[in-house]
């Protein structure tokens, strides 16, 4: 009625329509957030380590960043899929190295040497090359608050309808998969213009 009274047509309204209903309430707080909290544009990624659609994700994020500066930020929630053994470890891990504020660096590591999971050792390799204190990185990946925040992020993505990896929220609305730039572009786009 709003958008009929502002002189939309059917098709407009009919579009705005199918924007709204892909919209679901997603809570950030206690996620890695990259960019400020008072940015106009939030960017939920639900994602696991060895997912190589999540991995190909990556470099669009990194785009989305480059292109949008600070009027975008970045929250990360964790989503392991059971077929992916290191997935779940992976993810501890990388919480590990959020506790010493170096979560993204590792992430991004994690996702450079996806392929290397399996490899023996190598999330300690990893975290000695973002260079955490390795006694404390020893120490919090056997903290079972970090298992309980996993699964803290797991029962939320099955909430808000998350069924694979790697799947993202923009202000809330979904986009399932490794989708384009563009993509992405024209919900934020969309957003920006709704401000």
């Amino acid at each position: 009625a709003r958008l009929a009274g502002e002189g939309k047509n059917a098709e407009q309204i009919t579009e705005a329509v199918k924007y709204i209903a892909g919209w679901a309430p997603v809570n950030v707080s206690g996620s890695p957030r990259k960019g400020t909290a008072s940015a106009p544009v939030v960017i939920v990624e639900y994602s696991e380590y060895q997912c190589p659609f999540c991995s190909r994700a990556q470099g669009t994020m990194h785009e989305l960043e480059e292109t949008y500066g600070d009027q975008v930020s970045f929250v990360f929630k964790h989503y392991p899929l059971a077929k992916h053994k290191q997935a779940r470890p992976a993810a501890i891990a990388s919480i590990a190295a959020e506790r010493q504020g170096k979560f993204w660096e590792y992430k991004d590591a994690l996702f450079e040497h996806q392929r290397e999971l399996r490899n023996e050792g190598i999330f300690e390799q990893l975290a000695e090359e973002v260079g955490l204190n390795m006694d404390q990185f020893r120490a919090d990946i056997v903290d079972p608050e970090i298992t309980k925040q996993i699964d803290a992020d797991v029962a939320q993505a099955k909430k808000v309808g998350v069924t694979g990896t790697p799947c993202f929220f923009v202000n809330g609305y979904k986009l399932k998969g490794a989708k384009p730039f563009e993509t992405f572009e024209d919900v934020i786009d969309r957003e920006l213009g709704d401000l």
